[in-house]
């Protein structure tokens, strides 16, 4: 098996390497995980991004499905309709900076959310350079429904931690999300 690019097995090789089993890491044993069909020892995926990166993949996988099934929008969809559903009239230039993705790929999702009548445009009255973004009322209950079960998912998830750990997971990515956040805007001001 190649790890990486295409397997021997056929499709895309990082799909395989991102399906990382949840059962293969348990308290009372050596740390170990089941990648691409390997058992690796933890140092082999010790760095914090390629496991938070496996987490993440995962998630949004079962996340996308669900939603997609219950409502036709996938996550990529209900980040920006999340951002409208916050803060109407926000911008699709804030919502490429919150949401972080590609400038692109936003204006991808707002043309067929569009379409779809899930958000509709208007010209910013200020600056009619600026487009804001509001939600339809489909649009609305469209996020309401998907909040309701983007909660039960992540319930289900943290199922497995207790209050206190759930507690101090919070408090962690809180912190490390404020470091790496300052780190980065350190380096954008070298730069």
């Amino acid at each position: 098996m190649k790890i990486g690019g295409e397997s021997k097995h056929g499709g895309n090789g990082r799909r395989r390497l991102l399906s990382l089993s949840a059962h293969s890491v348990r308290r009372d044993s050596p740390p170990s995980s089941l990648i691409g069909g390997l058992r690796l020892s933890r140092p082999a995926i010790d760095y914090l991004t390629f496991r938070l990166d496996v987490l993440n993949e995962q998630a949004k996988r079962i996340s996308s499905v669900a939603y997609e099934e219950a409502r036709g929008v996938t996550v990529r969809d209900l980040r920006v309709l999340r951002l409208a559903y916050a803060h109407p009239g926000i911008t699709q230039s804030q919502v490429v900076e919150a949401a972080y993705l590609e400038k692109t790929l936003v204006s991808k999702l707002v043309t067929s959310l569009v379409k779809r009548g899930l958000i509709r445009r208007e010209i910013g009255e200020e600056d009619a350079r600026w487009v804001r973004l509001f939600l339809t009322p489909e649009g609305r209950e469209t996020v309401q429904h998907c909040n309701r079960m983007g909660r039960k998912m992540q319930n289900l998830w943290l199922a497995e931690l207790a209050p206190e750990e759930i507690e101090a997971f919070e408090r962690t990515l809180a912190v490390l999300t404020d470091r790496v956040g300052k780190i980065d805007l350190q380096r954008k001001r070298k730069a």
